[in-house]
Parts: C-alpha cells; structure tokens; sequence
C-alpha cells in the first residue's frame, strides 16, 4: 500500500506543479466524506514538502443540515481544521432536493471565494470528486440524453465561470479535482492506511435516495465486480473509462474564427465569423467554452441556440451579452452593447 500511494502521490504532486498550485488562493471544499480528507492530506503534505504555509490553505464547509450527524460533522471539522482558515454556511431548506442544494452550495463557494481573494493571484477551488463521481455522472447523463461534453461532464483541471456573484472574478477562479482519476474504493483504502479520519455517509446506500445512488450501487459495482483486476487490485472497468475520457478530451480543439471589422463607431468587444461545417450542442459548447461565455446555460438554452444556428437562414440570439447572427445561412458572433442597432459617438 506505501509502495502504490508514493507512486500515486508523486504523479499528482507532479500535476500540482504543472499547474503551479502554490501561485494560487487555495479553497478546499470539505465534508467528512473520505474524499475531501484524503484530498487535504495530500494538499497539506504538499504545502509542507515545498515549505509553504499550511494556515493559507482556505477550508469551506457547506452543511447541509439534512442528516442527523450533521451538526457533530460541523463541529468535528471546525476542530481538525482550525489551525486553517475555516469557513462554514449552512443550507436553509423546507423541501430538501439535491439541486437546490448544489446551486446553495455553489453559491457559497462563490461568494466566499469573491470575499477572500487575493487580488493579484488566481483562486483555485478544489473538490474531491473521484473516478466513481465521474462514470455516475456520465451514466447519468447519458440516460438523460447528452451530447460529448456532458458524458465527459468533470475535467481535472477547468475554469469556473461566477459572474453573477463577481464580475471582476469570472474569469480568475478555477476548479481543480486532484482525485478525479482515482477510484472511490482506493481513495477509502489510503484513508485506512494512513488513519486519515473520515465518515460513511449511510445514506449512499440507500438507492431511494437519488438516481445516483441507484447507478453507483446497482450499476457501477457490479460491472466493477466482474471486471478484470490490474496488479494493485483496480478493476479494470476503471482505467477504460479514464482511457476513455482523456481520447475524447484531446479532441476538443479552438474553434475555427475569422475576424472581422466592424465600424470603430459602434462598441464591439469582438466579432468573428464562425466558419463551422456541422453544428452540433457539442462543439456549440466548446465555442462557448473558448469565448468564456460558458456558464448558467442550462441544457434546454443550448438545443435551442442549437437549433436555431442549424435550421435559421436569418436573424439572431443574445446570449450572456453576445449576439449570434444567422445571415445567408452564415454565422456571426459579436459582442455588443443590447441595442446594437444604435451608434454611439463620440465627439
């Protein structure tokens, strides 16, 4: 088990480096859950090797409220984390779902993020998704319908779009996953090793509780089960989906833009002729994502502006403050001012 985490532990140490993580505001998402635990050890181990300061590793504690453990988890974390800096919020809620919860929860990432920031650095937000977070999600979505960026749904290392709490910080705050790749049964064994403390959530267990519990208890552990083993016990279900994943990844290339001007009179941030031979919801986000324009679009927003630059011959959508023309069966993307049909002078 040393042997497996020191190989482990350089190659993501290796990936804290490629990104720079000590040039970063570190936020860490906690609960506590094995992965978030085993995510701050790694972190912390990480701080410690290259003598930075532990005290700047910024923790946030969402409690949800919803189990009765939760006020013993708040004050047990409160208490392990309090040589950091440790900021807790709690969920207000009459009928409990799980989105309500997750945009709650984002919410106060964000805004606390925005709060705590150092100007001059870029924030990181790490979350302890794992490899199982990943496959349900992508099983998820796949039962639901979805295009290519759906079924690849988290990415290790993606910015994080929070316009709508801070302006100024949309475009300055990432999300990191340093465990996606590794899974969930592995990250609990570490914990084992290595006491890291940590809680089972019961409820996991309980496939009433949600689809997810349903995908990850009947669906994923038994493929699981009946898979191959590689030489540390891993099933090899495990590393087809990270092939997977990573194939289709590297096939997501910039977006095939042609300038074009625009008279100086007018107040254009940018326009482009998009020259695109088949458009699909997949490479639709991938421009939406190469334009930063790329957040709170919900997936009924893109099969419309979908469709519309499919089937439009004429006119046009406005979209988090860029406009899509469809002219002559040409696409135009300008960002302007909403009423684009007025010059503004200057004299």
């Amino acid at each position: 088990m040393q042997k497996e985490f020191l190989v482990l532990q350089e190659k993501i140490y290796k990936q804290f480096d490629d990104i720079n993580l000590k040039d970063f505001n570190i936020f860490l998402a906690v609960s506590w859950g094995s992965d978030s635990m085993f995510m701050f050890y790694l972190i912390e181990e990480y701080f410690s090797k290259k003598n930075l300061d532990t005290k700047n590793i910024n923790i946030l504690h969402f409690n949800h409220k919803y189990r009765e453990e939760s006020e013993k988890e708040y004050k047990y974390l409160k208490n392990y984390f309090s040589k950091n800096n440790f900021i807790y919020g709690e969920y207000s809620w009459t009928v409990f779902t799980e989105k309500e919860f997750r945009n709650a929860r984002y919410d106060f990432f964000a805004q606390n993020i925005s709060k705590l920031s150092i100007e001059w650095k870029d924030s990181l937000l790490c979350l302890g998704h794992n490899l199982d977070d990943r496959i349900e999600t992508t099983i998820l979505n796949m039962a639901r319908g979805c295009s290519l960026d759906w079924f690849l749904n988290m990415d290790f290392f993606s910015d994080w779009f929070v316009n709508k709490i801070n302006q100024d910080l949309k475009n300055k705050i990432k999300i990191f996953r340093p465990l996606i790749n590794i899974p969930k049964f592995k990250i609990k064994s570490f914990c084992n090793f290595f006491e890291i403390p940590y809680f089972e959530d019961a409820t996991n267990e309980d496939n009433t509780m949600s689809q997810r519990n349903f995908v990850r208890n009947e669906i994923i552990s038994r493929i699981a089960s009946i898979s191959n083993k590689d030489k540390n016990g891993i099933p090899k279900f495990y590393d087809s989906f990270n092939v997977i994943y990573q194939s289709l990844s590297s096939h997501s290339i910039e977006p095939n833009l042609q300038e074009i001007k625009v008279s100086p009179e007018r107040e254009v941030s940018y326009a482009y002729k998009w020259k695109v031979e088949n458009i699909t919801i997949s490479n639709f986000v991938w421009l939406l994502k190469y334009l930063w324009i790329y957040f709170d679009i919900s997936q009924t927003m893109l099969q419309e502006m979908t469709w519309f630059l499919q089937n439009s011959r004429q006119g046009y959508k406005y979209l988090n403050s860029v406009y899509f023309f469809k002219s002559h069966g040409k696409i135009y993307i300008i960002k302007w001012n909403v009423n684009f049909r007025q010059k503004n002078l200057h004299i």
